[in-house]
């Protein structure tokens, strides 16, 4: 056994080695939090970040564990809006649940109650509903499976035993040793948006696209005014047609300018400035690193905001539909949106020298603002190389979570290769297809030859030898005449259009 287990490491190595390029959301809890260490560790050699230690992330999360969780969405940290998110979602969940249980028993008891009186009319039946179904469920469940947005709003009981059916880190990592209540998911994390950054998107890429000036144009403050009580209230709220969408982009500008910390934390505000004197390349690679060390709520919000800010760039300019009618531009394009989102994302620590260096840094922020707009597909994406790295730093401590996780990828790599071939083969097929020039004459008479060759025709019956067309027969000699019988009566040559009676004329 012991001999075999190198081997069994180094087929999980080579494995490793040949993982492809995935999307940051793409991995688990585990697998974040452990890119997290190694991208932190790469900017340190390269000389950035030197200040910082690992695990800054969470020291900064429980210090706001310990701390009472304010009321409201403005003025408070990323964090606390998130824990807000999932308190609402966990009151309400149980509400659906009950509503979902009361529908469903009732179906039941109408279906027992009317099947007892098929079987036996005489008799009433008095079904208790509790013996059905039971309320003390908090997550949807569906044939045995549970639909939770994280590991950490579990039950105790289902959180310990998805734990085990995941193969859960079994060994805590340091930063968590402390708590006992907190473990690390082998699945990818619910996307960790809060609901107001989720409404306000939605609302702008439904009516806001082609608005001109969206993000510039002012807004009424009242009415801006309104809406910020009503989600700092709610803490969530619909948004129509009747909402100007002015004023939920002032909304969406005032949450990212009022957090209590920046959306790019202030620890990375040097090295996410000094990427603006680099290279495209080289910038590139430097900010994939920094949205790497960022915390999952951090990296999930800036992508929502980055998507919606991509999209309203590409209505910048005029369009024509196909009818003709000409459409007006939204005459936002990435440096305007850049200019306006820059000081909102990448904000320095609120002290006068630092806002003095801010408005030096003015020209850094939109030129990196414009590359995360214009790249961050790239910027999101996970390169095989360091894909492989974090296999390879979890292969050193927990063997067995990685042998879970490359079942699990190899899979997922496995399906998409498939479902990819399929697709090829189909496109292969209608592409031979509709290159294959079409001309039923041509391959009628091409099958046609073929037949004469090989003598089938000579050894077919009279019925499979069919004389020519018209326009095929030459009309200045004269039919040839055949020695075979035929198994038809003797027919004219051309019938009349119109017959007396019934009867067919004489030959």
């Amino acid at each position: 056994m012991d001999s075999m287990e190198p081997s069994y490491k180094k087929g999980m190595v080579e494995a490793a080695m040949h993982l492809p390029a995935v999307h940051l959301q793409s991995l688990s809890e585990l697998e974040r939090f452990r890119l997290q260490e190694i991208a932190l560790y790469t900017l340190q050699q390269r000389g950035f970040c030197t200040d910082i230690k690992p695990g800054y992330q969470n020291a900064k999360k429980k210090r706001q564990e310990r701390k009472d969780t304010p009321h409201g969405l403005f003025g408070v940290t990323l964090l606390d809006v998130i824990a807000q998110d999932r308190v609402e979602r966990q009151r309400i969940l149980p509400v659906r649940n009950r509503r979902a249980c009361a529908e469903v028993e009732s179906s039941v008891l109408s279906f027992l109650v009317q099947t007892q009186r098929a079987s036996d009319p005489g008799v009433l039946t008095d079904i208790p509903l509790s013996s059905i179904l039971s309320y003390g469920t908090t997550q949807t469940r569906r044939r045995g499976a549970l639909c939770v947005d994280s590991v950490a709003e579990l039950d105790d009981g289902d959180d310990r035993l998805l734990e085990a059916l995941q193969l859960s880190h079994p060994a805590e990592l340091p930063s968590h040793q402390e708590d006992n209540n907190y473990c690390l998911s082998l699945n990818p994390i619910y996307k960790q948006v809060p609901r107001i950054v989720e409404r306000c998107c939605s609302h702008i890429e439904k009516y806001g696209l082609q608005t001109i000036g969206i993000f510039r144009i002012g807004s009424s403050k009242k009415r801006v005014e309104q809406l910020r009580q009503e989600f700092a209230i709610t803490g969530d709220m619909l948004l129509g047609e009747d909402n100007c969408v002015h004023d939920v982009s002032a909304v969406l500008k005032a949450f990212l300018r009022d957090l209590k910390e920046p959306l790019l934390p202030w620890e990375l505000y040097t090295a996410f400035i000094q990427t603006a004197d680099m290279n495209p390349d080289e910038q590139l690679h430097v900010l994939q690193l920094l949205i790497c060390t960022l915390p999952p709520c951090n990296a999930d919000t800036l992508l929502r905001i980055l998507q919606l800010l991509k999209k309203v760039s590409l209505y910048e300019k005029d369009s024509v539909t196909h009818t003709g009618e000409q459409i007006p531009g939204n005459k936002m394009s990435i440096s305007n949106l850049a200019t306006i989102f820059g000081p909102n994302l990448l904000q320095n620590e609120k002290s006068l020298e630092s806002e003095r260096q801010s408005f030096h840094d003015s020209a850094a922020q939109i030129k990196v603002t414009e590359m995360l707009i214009q790249y961050y597909q790239e910027i999101y994406m996970i390169p095989s190389r360091m894909h492989g790295d974090i296999i390879l730093s979890l292969l050193k401590t927990d063997p067995e979570v990685v042998d879970y996780l490359l079942r699990q990828k190899l899979s997922v790599i496995q399906n998409k290769v498939d479902t990819d071939e399929q697709d090829k083969q189909q496109w292969k097929m209608h592409s031979t297809a509709s290159l294959v020039s079409y001309s039923p004459l041509a391959t009628l008479m091409q099958l046609l030859s073929t037949r004469k060759k090989s003598g089938f025709l000579e050894s077919s019956l009279p019925l499979c030898k069919r004389r020519p067309s018209r326009s095929q027969e030459d009309l200045t000699m004269l039919p040839a005449t055949t020695t075979q019988k035929s198994f038809l009566p003797v027919l004219p040559r051309f019938l009349p259009l119109f017959t007396r009676g019934s009867s067919c004329p004489a030959p």
